[in-house]
């Protein structure tokens, strides 16, 4: 599976079950919407800065 995909894949199951326990044993009505904008946002700029650390360490 290529690296995009299984850094999208973690970011969904992490959003998940963050939506999950807020709703359901912290009683907050939270969007999951909300949560996976934010988790495939953070999944992406995490991704996006250690592509871009190995392409300047590994040089062009």
């Amino acid at each position: 599976m290529a690296p995009i995909l299984k850094l999208l894949l973690i970011a969904f199951i992490v959003s998940y079950v963050i939506w999950f326990v807020d709703k359901h044993f912290l009683g907050k009505q939270i969007s999951f919407n909300k949560l996976m904008l934010y988790g495939f946002l953070a999944a992406f700029s995490v991704f996006a800065v250690l592509y871009s650390l190995n392409f300047l360490v590994t040089g062009l």
